[in-house]
């Protein structure tokens, strides 16, 4: 049995016995019960070691502690206590505690000491180690035991979690320039070949070769160096990958561009700051090479090849004058009547979606391996957008936030969000997600960003409304995140492109709304 997630409950060291009597009869769980007063529960749990402070979903950022049947019905403490804390309705019901990791990156030890009362006496214990804080997100860890709780208190011992991560391993074709840091992306997967929900901070990186060329960084990325082939594992909850290539490149002088579809104007724009500069235009109106008719969707790949979702067609093209212009467009049996999102993986796989054919993804631009992205919950999937560990992000219908497990048809979670006057949105017209893995979407009917923790839609927050000024919005349809987590808006109706530094707006930058030439812009991307 893998030791993946070691915790002690140390006496359950039950502090004092406080004297209260319980009332009811002992649960389902109950294997021999002792005398019927209570006692607050106390015990420890050691978190493993992880790459970084806590930023981001991983492999047990929190615990839920049931204890079948031995919940009393009598709270102890002050009012300072918040409201979840007070006991059950009933005793016999079950003893439920959930702890979170706190923001040490290294090995720790949490005490914790509930706020309920427990009835003294031998009972079954489980604890679920979650890859979410607060008791959500996938079960990374499972432990049994039965417990004696006594009033004076005593060594439970060590209780041995079993993992369910089975294996690791790193996405090949990944690379970095020099003087950048990138996170390594990876997946993890249990002993059936599901995918797990664990990201960056739950995984050691080691260099094993090539560490003159690239180097750890104190946050669990790597770091480039000189230009070259290194290689590395990545290790999640004992589990280690085959080392894998990782190469560094030669560093790009002119830094990130930003990329945008005006679509009212039929053309390909790109500067390289808010304040415009260095601006190229690329395109005229039409059909052909060099031509577009709405383009409503804009993708860069690992190369710096553009991606456009064009009417009916996707084109690629290799720089901002068009080389090497290469459009996909379906079949004839299975033609594409408006390609209206287009997004790219870690390895430059291909996501789109298509009026009347839902979304779908292919290997490259001549169609290869293409398949549908299909479920049987998933209806109307109006885009998907992919992380790093390949789970896919995505808009069912109008108002429902999905994620997709793994393809073609794997587990499907959705959250409908509750926006503000208490009513679901009208249109979420767009998601992306920041460098923690927060989702964040627009909202182009309540003229809004928003940000949640991850799909169960913890930690909501919004920003913006309708109107033409500062913090305000007039039909954003596009979000995206820089290397710095700024959040970048297209703002449609207004023709212009919003900058704000976090959830509070500051420093609110626009590029457009009659400062340049933008028409109806409809996406954008930074590369």
């Amino acid at each position: 049995m893998d030791r993946l997630r070691r915790f002690w409950l140390l006496g359950v060291c039950l502090l004092a016995a406080w004297g209260l009597t319980a009332c009811g009869s002992g649960g389902n769980g109950k294997i021999s019960k002792s005398v019927a007063t209570s006692t607050p529960v106390t015990f420890d749990i050691q978190w493993d070691q992880r790459s970084r402070a806590i930023h981001a979903p991983a492999s047990a950022l929190s615990a839920v502690v049931t204890i079948y049947g031995a919940n009393a019905p009598v709270h102890f403490g002050n009012g300072d206590l918040p409201s979840a804390a007070s006991a059950g309705t009933s005793a016999g019901s079950d003893f439920v505690s959930i702890v979170n990791r706190g923001d040490s990156p290294a090995a720790t030890t949490t005490t914790f000491t509930s706020y309920t009362l427990a009835l003294l006496g031998t009972w079954n214990m489980t604890v679920e180690f979650h890859a979410l804080k607060d008791g959500v997100g996938e079960i990374v860890g499972v432990a049994h035991k039965q417990v004696t709780l006594k009033s004076d208190g005593n060594d439970i011992g060590e209780i041995a979690a079993t993992g369910v991560v089975a294996s690791a391993s790193v996405l090949p074709g990944q690379s970095v320039q020099v003087g950048q840091a990138e996170d390594v992306a990876f997946s993890a997967l249990d002993a059936s070949g599901k995918l797990i929900a664990v990201t960056q901070g739950s995984a050691l990186v080691t260099v094993t070769a090539g560490g003159d060329k690239l180097q750890l960084t104190n946050y669990g990325e790597v770091k480039g160096l000189a230009v070259g082939t290194a290689s590395l594992t990545v290790t999640v909850d004992g589990k280690t990958s085959p080392p894998v290539p990782f190469t560094v490149t030669p560093s790009n002088p002119e830094g990130p561009h930003i990329y945008i579809a005006d679509t009212g104007n039929n053309r390909i724009v790109r500067i390289d700051d808010m304040t415009g500069s260095k601006r190229m235009v690329f395109g005229t109106t039409g059909y052909g090479v060099g031509q577009f008719q709405g383009p409503c969707a804009i993708a860069v790949d690992s190369q710096g090849r553009i991606y456009i979702a064009d009417s009916f067609r996707i084109v690629r093209m290799d720089d901002m004058y068009g080389t090497n212009w290469t459009t996909y467009s379906g079949t004839n049996a299975n033609p594409y009547y408006t390609v209206t999102k287009i997004a790219l993986d870690t390895q430059d796989h291909i996501y789109f979606t298509a009026r009347r054919s839902n979304s779908w993804r292919m290997d490259d631009m001549t169609g290869k391996n293409l398949i549908p992205i299909q479920n049987s919950q998933l209806d109307a999937l109006r885009e998907t957008v992919p992380d790093a560990q390949l789970h896919l992000y995505g808009v069912n219908g109008n108002d429902v936030l999905v994620r997709l497990g793994s393809l073609p048809n794997g587990s499907v979670q959705s959250y409908e969000p509750v926006w503000p006057q208490g009513s679901a949105p009208n249109q979420i017209t767009d998601v992306t997600h920041d460098s923690r893995n927060a989702l964040i979407l627009v909202d182009s009917t309540q003229d809004i960003v928003a940000r949640i923790n991850n799909i169960s839609g913890a930690n909501y927050v919004s920003f913006g409304g309708p109107g033409t000024g500062t913090n305000q919005f007039g039909e954003p349809i596009c979000v995206v995140t820089d290397a710095q987590d700024r959040i970048y808006v297209v703002d449609s109706r207004l023709n212009r492109i919003v900058r704000i530094d976090d959830m509070q707006g500051h420093n609110w930058t626009t590029y457009g709304g009659g400062n340049e030439p933008l028409n109806g812009p409809s996406s954008m991307c930074i590369h």
